[in-house]
């Protein structure tokens, strides 16, 4: 008896060693695709911003430059397509006829499941919203009465929260992701987020919390 005891305790033991070194193993794959998806953001970022200094150089204003998609939903449109943008395409970040800057990016790949996203709210899933607008960040970018005018910048809802984290430790921050801020000015409430260019944040609104990325390309 003592002998078939000692065995099943033995067992047990194994088995939780066991099922302790699986849940480890899951738990680091998944940290190590976080980071690898945020190395991509930030990679697409990159290529980005290498493209915006191209239409500069062109002559293309930051109120010209146009990062219109196919298919862009209405508000989309608006927000992503001024409409100072030249109707050649030749300030436009992702036409041939501009940047030439392919869009070969899924979005959704970085973002939470579609059934966690509030109804209302389900068309910001697969898709990323450029801003000619004032980046309205603590010491970054322009305010509302900014005599230079805008920014471009880019905001990216929705993220997965292991996304959103690793992307912050890519870039060396230590961003208390449980406090939420809201917008103008960001960096008010978390003040993590002041004197920062990109980062990601849990960002507050009436309708919901949600993880948000924001990366400025042309700061005042």
């Amino acid at each position: 008896i003592i002998f078939i005891l000692l065995g099943i305790a033995l067992f047990a033991a194994l088995c939780y060693a066991f099922m302790k070194g699986m849940r480890g193993g899951t738990d680091s794959y998944a940290a190590q695709q976080a980071k690898l998806k945020a190395q991509e953001i930030l990679n697409y970022y990159n290529a980005v911003d290498r493209t915006i200094n191209k239409l500069r150089m062109k002559g293309c204003s930051e109120s010209d430059i146009s990062f219109y998609v196919a298919g862009d939903t209405d508000d989309y449109i608006t927000v992503n397509n001024p409409a100072s943008a030249p109707p050649d395409k030749s300030c436009d970040v992702f036409d041939t006829a501009g940047g030439g800057l392919p869009v070969n990016i899924q979005w959704s790949n970085y973002q939470i499941p579609l059934d966690q996203i509030d109804t209302a709210s389900q068309y910001h899933r697969g898709k990323a919203y450029y801003r000619i607008d004032f980046a309205r960040i603590i010491g970054v970018g322009a305010s509302d009465t900014h005599p230079d005018g805008y920014d471009i910048m880019m905001q990216l809802n929705f993220v997965d929260p292991k996304v959103c984290d690793a992307y912050n430790k890519i870039l060396g921050y230590d961003i208390d992701l449980t406090i939420s801020d809201s917008s103008a000015p960001t960096g008010d409430e978390n003040t993590d987020l002041a004197g920062k260019y990109t980062s990601c944040y849990l960002r507050h609104t009436p309708s919901s919390d949600y993880y948000q990325i924001r990366y400025v390309w042309s700061p005042h």
